[in-house]
């Protein structure tokens, strides 16, 4: 039996292996595909972003048409017997839930949606994990058993927001500060040159720490901060961010490459990907949003 896997640009914003139902971004009136009709870099563009500005204009973000992923189905259908569909987080989107109204409107079983509980970063190890499982041969079945009763659930991420405004305008913080103090305060925080640090649990973004990095490369200063709370305890790391700096990107990198090496871990054992943030992410975020996520050496339960 061949198994298909198809995913949402919020788990990857494109791919030269897998169909990517790209979700919509909304610039009233205006609609974008994500990664097809517009890129982060015009994003950020046009919502005329300065990262420690309290001034900020948040974007929407809309689910895919039942009818896009049907196509999307259909399309991989064409050359494999089942497909498995790794959705972006149900506490994120709402594209579980349509994801899932589309694999219903099938007319056989031959389609099953994974809620990933994830993004970007966290939603990269997973598709990798996913990936590795139908390659070594693992049942249909089995593989959607410990994809959603275990993988799914080993990993962590991690989220750096040099500007917390659009997260917070976004409605997307799950901390349960009511939505326009949380606004003012965030406001006040960028203003101060304050980042904060939100987390996934559950498939949803809290509010964790607040740093005051100076350095140029803050994403690298974040991961440096990670090191001994997150990063030793991984088997796998992925990190990316909004629009990210090419040079700083290189520098962590080097920095995760080195940390491998001094800490003698077998390069089999780590595996390091990067996963940049797409546009949904875009929409609400700001330039320097990083995120880093990680699944835990141990695999056993």
């Amino acid at each position: 039996m061949k198994i298909g896997i198809t995913t949402d640009s919020g788990i990857v914003q494109k791919s030269e292996d897998i169909i990517v139902v790209p979700l919509i971004i909304i610039d009233d009136p205006h609609e974008y595909r994500d990664g097809i009709d517009i890129t982060n870099e015009e994003i950020f563009k046009q919502r005329k972003i300065k990262t420690n500005s309290s001034a900020m204009r948040t974007w929407k973000t809309s689910t895919a048409s039942p009818g896009d992923y049907l196509d999307a189905y259909e399309d991989c259908l064409k050359t494999n017997d089942r497909l498995i569909h790794l959705s972006i987080s149900s506490g994120l989107s709402g594209a579980y839930n349509v994801s899932s109204q589309a694999a219903s409107m099938m007319d056989n079983d031959n389609v099953h949606v994974i809620d990933s509980k994830q993004g970007a970063s966290g939603g990269a190890i997973l598709l990798h994990i996913l990936q590795n499982l139908i390659e070594q041969g693992v049942s249909y079945k089995e593989i959607i058993d410990a994809m959603e009763n275990y993988f799914v659930t080993k990993v962590k991420t991690f989220v750096f927001l040099p500007n917390a405004i659009g997260f917070a305008e976004s409605g997307r913080d799950a901390t349960g500060i009511e939505r326009k103090k949380n606004i003012i305060l965030a406001k006040g925080a960028s203003m101060a040159g304050i980042q904060v640090s939100v987390i996934t649990d559950n498939g949803r973004l809290y509010q964790s720490k607040k740093y005051r990095f100076k350095e140029e490369n803050k994403p690298l200063e974040f991961v440096k901060a990670l090191k001994k709370e997150f990063l030793e305890e991984c088997k796998y790391i992925a990190y990316g961010g909004t629009f990210p700096n090419e040079e700083h990107m290189e520098e962590i990198q080097d920095y995760l490459v080195n940390y491998i090496n001094e800490e003698s871990i077998n390069q089999e054992d780590l595996k390091v990907i990067r996963s940049d943030m797409s546009g949904v992410f875009a929409a609400y975020g700001c330039p320097g949003t990083f995120a880093v996520s990680g699944f835990r050496k141990s695999l056993k339960k």
